[in-house]
């Protein structure tokens, strides 16, 4: 965060008490910002509550992302909340949610008015059944130029799962996907330094080794790159590789176990692509690609023959051109619930706690 978003977030510490903030269900039918009516919940996470909006001007719908009352006068947390509306206004982009209006409610909570998209989450994507490999692979192709944007301007995401990228369809009926909650993201020139002490930050199956080993200090374009591959690699075997029993168990296989070659898991791919898995997959950071685009080459190299039409990954890939039906397919065991929003993990020695 910048120290003007810092700034900001910091002058409700001063307060010596919010009014009394309504919990989620109440804020239906309200209107905050002085323009932006509360219609329905639509999520609510470890620190936040989504819902559906309409704009009272123009009437069009809106999404409203509002503080939860818990954290109003979490330094920490409040400060993040408000660091997201200036990433997002620093990294517009097609595959990136729009940012619309943010401000403060009458109680005192900070908000961000987004736009409303129509479609669904990649999470529920992935359930539902294989996906072909061209909108496999369109979707990460999108998403790594939404990232390589941010990190053009020294923001890493850090929480790149499949609950934050957001399947449309654009006017030709191709997916459109767009990447969603900045909210824990990084800002490699802060001025401001993180205050999360030694605990890790994120979505623990996303993770790149260098964040389950609380390095913060580490985490750069690379962790996004390793959390992107993850994705891609969920999209076409439908598995979740790292998940464990607990937390523990995940950052473990985090740490150190390795993934079956796709090449196994799927027909007709060959094995060109289990090269690129096993380089954005590095344990280490500096095994990896050197960037997104260098990433998108390799997928491009691997999948040569295999997609219709050509053209660097990154500039889109036609939805045509499945591979065969997986050779095991892999469901989700109905037991297996799906990962938080995202938490901090008290560090392991001290045992592993997790709040999301």
């Amino acid at each position: 965060m910048n120290a003007e978003a810092f700034d900001r977030a910091e002058t409700l510490a001063s307060h010596t008490g919010p009014t009394e903030t309504p919990r989620s269900a109440e804020w239906i039918g309200r209107l905050v910002g002085g323009k932006y009516r509360i219609v329905e919940k639509l999520d609510e996470g470890g620190t936040s509550t989504v819902f559906a909006g309409q704009d009272a001007d123009s009437g069009k719908p809106v999404v409203v992302k509002l503080l939860a009352s818990a954290f109003a006068f979490d330094p920490e947390v409040r400060a993040r909340f408000c660091a997201e509306a200036d990433m997002l206004r620093r990294v517009e982009h097609p595959h990136v949610v729009r940012l619309k209006d943010d401000g403060w409610t009458d109680s005192g909570l900070p908000f961000l008015v987004l736009e409303f998209l129509e479609g669904e989450p990649l999470r529920d994507r992935i359930r539902r059944g294989p996906m072909p490999l061209g909108d496999c692979v369109r979707i990460a192709g999108q998403i790594g130029e939404a990232l390589a944007a941010a990190h053009a301007r020294a923001i890493v995401h850090r929480d790149v799962k499949p609950a934050n990228i957001f399947l449309c369809t654009d006017e030709d009926g191709r997916v459109h996907a767009k990447l969603l909650d900045f909210g824990i993201s990084k800002e490699l020139d802060s001025d401001v330094p993180e205050s999360a002490g030694e605990g890790l930050l994120g979505t623990p199956e996303y993770m790149a080794p260098e964040q389950a080993n609380g390095c913060n200090d580490l985490v750069d374009a690379r962790t996004d790159q390793y959390a992107l591959a993850l994705v891609l690699y969920e999209m076409l075997t439908r598995q979740r590789p790292f998940a464990g029993r607990d937390v523990a168990a995940t950052l473990n296989r985090v740490r150190s176990a390795s993934l079956p070659p796709v090449s196994m898991l799927l027909r007709g791919l060959g094995s060109a692509l289990d090269g690129v898995f096993e380089r954005a997959l590095a344990k280490s950071r500096d095994a990896r690609f050197r960037g997104m685009e260098e990433f998108s080459r390799g997928l491009e190299d691997a999948l040569r023959g295999h997609l219709e039409g050509g053209g660097a990954v990154l500039a889109g890939v036609p939805t045509a051109g499945a591979v065969g039906e997986p050779a095991n397919e892999v469901t989700m065991p109905s037991s297996a619930p799906p990962p938080p929003d995202w938490f901090v993990c008290a560090p392991l020695s001290s045992g592993v706690s997790a709040v999301d």
